[in-house]
């Protein structure tokens, strides 16, 4: 709804020494690797041994949103180099995002402002051998063509693998909650 990318984060500097730091970046498409939007350069000031978060957001009037039917992602790569020095590269994480907005209205579910009907399952942990990304995307896969489009993770902290291939799969999440039934329309 904004129309925009707003990004946050803290930079921890674990030397004697303050520094001054430039982060920059770019937005690219997953799958393709292709260039969506550009990150303009900021400043982050860190003392010695200390943190700084920083926080900016960029226009971004038509981001491709996602949904379960088109579970499209993006990855935002960044890179802090010393402002003295663009050449020294201190780090260049990158996230993987979607997307998404959710809210009810009405008693209604919508997904980046669409009417959406959840159609549902809990799943209990049954062992070891679920313990795979490729598990978890069969899974998925499975789910989706009995016409599912969201899975409650329960009874355990699941990896943070059946959480990328949710993302990856077009599957919605719902975490440990007051809902329990292996069938649930809403």
């Amino acid at each position: 709804k904004r129309n925009e990318l707003r990004v946050r984060g803290t930079v921890v500097n674990n030397t004697g020494v303050p520094r001054e730091i430039n982060l920059s970046g770019e937005v690219v498409t997953w799958k393709k690797n292709e260039s969506a939007l550009n990150v303009p350069a900021q400043k982050v000031a860190v003392s010695k041994n200390g943190t700084a978060d920083f926080e900016f957001t960029v226009p971004w009037t038509d981001p491709h949103l996602w949904s379960p039917d088109d579970p499209f992602l993006y990855n935002l790569n960044l890179m802090l180099t010393d402002k003295k020095d663009a050449k020294n590269i201190f780090d260049e994480p990158r996230t993987r995002f979607g997307f998404r907005e959710f809210e009810i209205k009405e008693g209604d579910f919508y997904l980046n402002g669409i009417r959406i009907k959840l159609r549902g399952d809990a799943w209990h942990y049954m062992g070891s051998l679920q313990q795979n990304p490729d598990y978890a995307r069969l899974w998925y896969k499975m789910a989706k063509s009995c016409n599912l489009n969201i899975v409650r993770l329960h009874a355990m902290v699941y990896p943070e693998f059946y959480y990328e291939v949710a993302d990856e799969e077009g599957m919605l999440l719902i975490g440990e909650s007051s809902i329990w039934a292996s069938v649930c329309n809403f």
